[in-house]
């Protein structure tokens, strides 16, 4: 009797321990079927972009930030409004200059920034499900009307609240040229124009803070270079946080 309970409990163990290993196999996969599937479901993730469709978004951008900037500078109720479309002009115009002479060195025709937004717009409804998530050019020309129509602390709010959105995604859209292989002859301007980009992101973030808007889930890629200035300004200086934190050490201790 004994013997025949011992027989079965080693089958036992026998069959289940390759079920349970089976098992445990299984669910350590299933996070990278996870991360799959959230990427197949979004079209954007890692899509791709040549070059000439580069600069032509980054010359149509530029020429409406300016039309924008110009817009505020005329009917901004605020003077940090105006003041900071006169920056808007001034930077936009420098960083179109320097897109075009990109493309001029890549024998690129960019497209005049009006046909850009009637292409862009046709191929948007051609297939929206992929286009219309990065409509940028789309939206400028929206938000130029829409704007238009505005005047006071109206046009205030809605110009800072287009500002942050419009930078936000032509951050994302410079940072392709980081890791987009056919975007390789523009990695140099992409991180030359990232800087003033990203300073009139955070200038439009803290002026809709400053106004009581809200703005979720459009600046992670400001705020995520912001802690990489900070990081390589400690890198470049190390002995400048060695120098703070043994300032503060005392007066820590103290407390």
């Amino acid at each position: 009797m004994l013997r025949n309970v011992i027989l079965g409990a080693a089958v036992f163990s026998i069959v289940c321990i390759p079920i349970a290993r089976a098992d445990d196999a299984k669910n350590a996969q299933t996070p990278a079927a996870d991360a799959k599937g959230k990427q197949a479901n979004d079209p954007g993730a890692n899509q791709s972009i040549t070059l000439e469709k580069f600069l032509n978004k980054l010359h149509a951008g530029n020429q409406k930030e300016i039309e924008l900037g110009k817009l505020a500078q005329e009917k901004g109720q605020s003077q940090e409004v105006k003041d900071y479309g006169k920056t808007l002009v001034q930077d936009h115009q420098n960083a179109d200059k320097q897109v075009m002479d990109l493309a001029k060195a890549q024998n690129i025709q960019l497209m005049d920034p009006k046909q850009w937004e009637a292409q862009h717009k046709k191929d948007a409804e051609a297939n929206k499900d992929q286009n219309t998530r990065s409509d940028h050019a789309d939206k400028h020309e929206d938000a130029q009307a829409k704007l238009s129509g505005l005047s006071g602390a109206e046009f205030d709010k809605e110009f800072v609240t287009c500002m942050v959105k419009d930078h936000s995604k032509t951050l994302d859209l410079l940072d392709k040229a980081r890791t987009d292989s056919q975007l390789a002859p523009a990695k140099d301007l992409a991180e030359k124009l990232r800087g003033p980009i990203q300073k009139h992101t955070q200038n439009a973030e803290r002026m809709a803070s400053n106004m009581g808007i809200q703005i979720p889930g459009t600046t992670k890629s400001a705020r995520a270079n912001t802690d990489q200035d900070a990081d390589s300004q400690r890198n470049a200086n190390p002995n400048a946080s060695q120098n703070q934190n043994s300032t503060n050490s005392p007066s820590q201790q103290a407390k």
